[in-house]
């Protein structure tokens, strides 16, 4: 059983797994516990065949139920991991999580320095990581042999270009990830356009860009 509970002296989620072996209603339930020190929600999990236990974490601050608001200086999540456990739980690893956070800062135009955005704070992956980690796992779609295949979906932020008149954009990815369970390499099997598959509808509150009118309109960043 893989759940979530909330951490008083960090004030952030966190996430145990523990094996019960009696569900009766009138004996003490005894289980031996393990946690990690990932936050987020669990999204799913799965037994593989050697006993491995494969449980997907996710941390995204866009959540379709509940619109974040994206302002200057605010921090921004979206990652995930891979948690691989033993059978009998006394050992884990975490493959794809972003833990350090990384700066997105505005280009800025040196002769004309009024700025709305000047940068915010990202648990998101580098956009050089970004076929070895993940943005927000979702499901396990497939277990194959020594292989699995995860549907992943979250977003990436670049802020606007103040001296080329190019608008920030928000930039999501709907996408397949594999991971190889004999070296458990990460990669992208597979992104999808918007236009193809969205495995959520995800938004933000706050326009991220600068203006719609004069040298800015339909110029957008590409994303980095």
């Amino acid at each position: 059983m893989v759940y979530n509970y909330y951490n008083y002296a960090t004030t952030k989620y966190d996430i145990s797994v523990v094996s019960i072996d009696d569900f009766s209603n009138n004996k003490t339930i005894e289980h031996s516990g393990k946690s990690f020190n990932l936050s987020g929600e669990v999204t799913d999990m799965a037994v593989l065949e050697d006993g491995t236990v494969a449980v997907l974490v996710n941390e995204k601050s866009l959540n379709p139920a509940n619109q974040f608001t994206l302002n200057d200086g605010c921090t921004v999540y979206s990652r995930g991991a891979l948690v691989l456990l033993s059978s009998d739980l006394s050992t884990y690893k975490v493959y794809g999580w972003t833990d350090s956070p990384r700066t997105i800062r505005a280009t800025e135009d040196t002769e004309n320095p009024v700025k709305e955005w000047t940068s915010i704070t990202a648990y998101i992956p580098d956009y050089a990581e970004r076929n070895s980690h993940f943005y927000g796992p979702m499901r396990i779609v497939a277990i194959r042999p020594k292989e699995l295949v995860i549907a992943d979906c979250g977003a990436n932020f670049v802020l606007a270009d103040y001296k080329e008149h190019r608008q920030g954009k928000m930039f999501t990815h709907n996408r397949l990830m594999t991971v190889n369970l004999r070296n458990f390499a990460i990669g992208c099997k597979k992104e999808f356009s918007e236009d193809e598959l969205k495995f959520q509808n995800l938004s933000i509150s706050g326009n991220i860009e600068v203006s719609t009118s004069g040298d800015w309109s339909n110029k957008y960043v590409d994303e980095k």
